[in-house]
């Protein structure tokens, strides 16, 4: 029998995947076919569809098969990016985000899945964390040489961006094609209903509801800086000639973030045992506040420095909290429960996302009072949320360790 050489087809796969050239430029490019409100409506959309998606989208992988899920959802990505590319107005944009929201929830989950399925087929399955751990490093890496290509093919025309990026889509299909099925134990799908009932129970312990509520809120905040540091950037550059253009510095910002954030990342369980765990979530928290507070109240070089650090929180929190809450979850509640986790902060965050498409005035991106309503209400969500989960640690102390 032919070996399956799905493992290291995997490593290319990711490596295409994580190219993301289009991420310094999205609002940019958005904004100069619409408005600042309609832009804030694209991305809810996006939110939306990932909500009815993701747990759909995990039952088909179990269900079909991991290869044919990559498919589907490295095909939708390449889709998504042509669409963007030949995008004029919000139709081909509304498209583009639907198309967007099917790929990564096609891929969440199934793509790691497939990778443990065929080195377990091999009797590799103990390499998976290490494989895991390259991986990891890999995409960050990727991430930022990539952020830095689309920023300066952005500088030239903000759609090469999303050419570039569709041309990474293609590759990342022609991988998953030439990949094999793994041989894996099938069982019979559980029903959804009674799964999701069963999960929502584990919020009944407190220390479990602790941390939900902290990803909730975090989700919200991580993506705030995200949203809204490019038309801060191109109000505080102000250069709208010459090659280093906003797109261009964009595209820096977002390649030096994810370098910073690779040391944090790789230090994130010492540092949670170091100041306990709900210490070091609480003062990732408490740098997003910062960097939002900053956004929102300066037009400053300064705060340009602080969203360097935008990506700091979530490299901090991610390790430790899956440290914790994985061996707590039973096994076959565990990925579910973690859906039902990233569904509600993906629709507390979409319903921001609507909320302030209402309060925004739809006017030209570079009016740093545009942005400025979102940034605000984000500074007092994320204030209101730091008080509450700081108020509410002492009741962890003793089973957060």
């Amino acid at each position: 029998m032919e070996t399956n050489r799905s493992p290291q087809l995997y490593l290319w796969y990711r490596g295409f995947l994580d190219a993301h050239f289009w991420l310094p430029i999205f609002f940019l490019y958005f904004n100069e076919r619409v408005g600042v409100a309609e832009v804030l409506l694209l991305e809810s959309v996006y939110y939306f569809s990932v909500v009815i998606l993701e747990v759909p989208s995990g039952y088909f992988s179990d269900r079909f098969g991991r290869r044919k899920t990559l498919l589907i959802a490295s095909g939708c990505l390449t889709a998504s990016f042509t669409a963007f590319y030949q995008a004029q107005g919000m139709e081909l944009l509304i498209a583009g985000q639907v198309l967007l929201a099917f790929g990564l929830a096609f891929n969440s989950g199934t793509d790691t899945s497939l990778h443990y399925d065929s080195l377990q087929e091999q009797g590799m399955e103990g390499e998976y964390a290490t494989r895991e751990g390259i991986v990891a490093r890999n995409s960050l890496i990727i991430g930022a040489i990539s952020g830095v290509l689309g920023g300066m093919a952005a500088s030239f025309d903000l759609k090469w961006a999303y050419g570039l990026s569709a041309a990474a889509m293609a590759g990342a299909f022609l991988c998953v094609f030439r990949m094999r099925e793994p041989n894996r134990q099938k069982e019979q799908a559980l029903p959804i209903l009674n799964q999701m009932r069963e999960c929502i129970s584990y919020l009944s312990l407190k220390p479990i509801a602790w941390i939900f509520s902290f990803v909730l809120l975090m989700t919200v905040l991580n993506h705030i800086p995200y949203m809204f540091y490019q038309p801060y950037l191109k109000e505080l550059l102000g250069l709208q000639d010459g090659f280093f253009q906003a797109p261009m510095a964009a595209g820096m910002l977002a390649g030096l973030s994810a370098i910073i954030a690779a040391y944090p990342a790789a230090k994130s369980i010492a540092i949670s045992r170091f100041l306990g765990i709900q210490n070091a979530l609480l003062l990732a928290c408490f740098i997003q506040v910062l960097i939002i507070g900053g956004m929102a109240f300066i037009l400053h070089s300064a705060v340009a420095g602080l969203i360097l650090l935008r990506v700091i929180p979530r490299s901090l929190t991610a390790a430790p909290i899956n440290a914790y809450l994985v061996p707590k979850i039973t096994s076959s509640h565990r990925a579910t429960f973690l859906s039902i986790q990233s569904l509600c902060g993906r629709i507390a965050f979409a319903t921001y996302l609507v909320a302030m498409s209402y309060l925004t005035n739809d006017s030209e991106l570079g009016a740093y009072a545009t942005i400025q309503i979102p940034l605000l209400a984000g500074t007092l969500i994320a204030f209101l949320g730091l008080i509450v989960l700081r108020l509410t640690r002492p009741m962890m102390d003793k089973v957060l360790t």
